[in-house]
């Protein structure tokens, strides 16, 4: 396989189709053969006549493969057909499955015995050349993580809801990846209402709550294909589930979904919902830090110390910080020497109020730091991510002022 373009760094430039010598494909009809090619541009990758029990036959003497495409269609009990496959298939294998079955019960089954994905027949050209893209990326980041160490996470919650906090998160994740070129992923937990995925104008999808209510699922090849690309350098988790479906969220998925995460990136960021008291515990769990996102009001300050004393007792060794957003926003609002009074902590940053900028960056679809990037609100949150760069040297003059406390250990 052809490795893909290097920045300075290391990190893949771009993500093209597999080379079509790593790709076997065992296809029954001509009409899924010519798409295959197309997916291609016109080069023929190697192609098998025959179905799952061709494959099965073909992997039995020769498990090598790289990448197989298999059509599942035509056989009495598919399911059992693909489990089979896998007992014949070596461990890191890409395999896409395409079939006439159209049910999401039988995705589900086919995706817990391993397969990277299926395709419902018709399937075009655009569809396929999309999940071998999948491939590519998921081989080319094995091999840049092999060495890489375990990845920082930081959870970002609010004081309540409203405050900013996916306004916050979005925007640490997008100076992560751009300003300081780090392979980041953003993973929006507020399952029924969160708006990461409004704010970088891209469709949600439903693998965040296979991952959360099936956590033994999650592996690189479930990440890969359930989270959607924003840049070269940043990656998206997100849901938007119906509100009369409820979603239980098993007591280790975060762990395990982070654990994972940590091994493909360089950051993690949990958007955390504030009143989902079960995720926000096991999101504060897994992070490094903690950053409550507050405004300047009463209730704020009381609900942000509560978040910080939850913290400390569920998990003492996780950094809190808090961050006060929409400074001068309305008359009488408390101070900030009241808030670092009562939370017994100076605040790591003090947003000013910029609805302006906000305003355009909501209407216009577009996230604060690519809207409007020399903001009032922007320029603080670009300062506040490089607080994250582990390599950055000791702030100094305004920095020090905003963010001198922002590494110091949980009191």
């Amino acid at each position: 396989m052809k490795s893909a373009g290097k920045k300075p760094n290391g990190l893949p430039r771009a993500f093209d189709l597999p080379d079509p010598e790593d790709i076997i494909a065992f296809i029954r009809d001509a009409e899924t053969r010519a798409a295959l090619v197309a997916a291609f541009g016109g080069r023929t990758p190697v192609t098998n006549i025959g179905g799952i029990e061709t494959a099965i036959a073909y992997l039995t003497n020769d498990p090598s493969p790289e990448n197989i495409v298999v059509d599942v269609s035509g056989v009495p009990y598919p399911v059992e057909s693909v489990d089979r496959l896998a007992d014949v298939c070596r461990p890191g294998i890409f395999v896409l499955a395409i079939g006439d079955v159209n049910d999401v019960r039988f995705y589900h089954s086919l995706r817990e015995l391993g397969i990277a994905d299926y395709l419902v027949k018709p399937v075009s050209s655009e569809a396929l050349r999309a999940a071998l893209i999948t491939a590519r990326r998921l081989k080319t980041t094995d091999q840049e993580n092999t060495a890489r160490p375990l990845s920082e996470v930081i959870a970002v919650t609010g004081a309540r809801g409203g405050v900013g906090t996916s306004l916050v998160a979005s925007s640490l994740a997008w100076f992560m990846s751009e300003a300081l070129d780090l392979k980041t992923m953003l993973v929006d937990l507020d399952l029924h209402f969160g708006s990461t995925a409004l704010s970088f104008d891209v469709e949600p999808s439903r693998g965040l709550r296979d991952a959360l209510t099936n956590p033994d699922r999650i592996d690189n090849l479930f990440i890969a294909s359930a989270s959607t690309e924003i840049t070269q350098n940043l990656c998206l988790l997100a849901s938007e589930e119906p509100l009369d479906n409820s979603v239980f969220v098993k007591p280790d998925a975060l762990e395990c979904l982070g654990t994972e995460l940590r091994h493909n990136f360089q950051r993690v960021i949990f958007d955390l919902p504030c009143r989902n008291l079960d995720v926000l515990r096991q999101g504060i769990a897994q992070a490094n830090t903690l950053v409550v996102v507050t405004d300047f009001s009463i209730a704020s300050l009381r609900d942000a110390g509560r978040i910080m004393t939850l913290a400390r007792d569920c998990a003492p060794k996780t950094r809190r910080m808090a961050i006060g957003n929409r400074a001068g926003a309305a008359k009488g609002e408390l101070g900030v020497d009241q808030f670092e009074k009562v939370l017994g902590q100076p605040l790591a940053a003090t947003i000013p109020e910029d609805g302006a900028a906000v305003l355009r960056a909501l209407n216009s679809g577009e996230l604060l730091p690519k809207c409007s990037p020399h903001s009032k609100a922007a320029t603080v949150l670009r300062n506040l991510a490089v607080c994250f760069d582990n390599e950055q040297v000791t702030p100094t003059s305004l920095l020090s002022r905003l963010f001198g406390t922002a590494k110091k250990e949980p009191a």
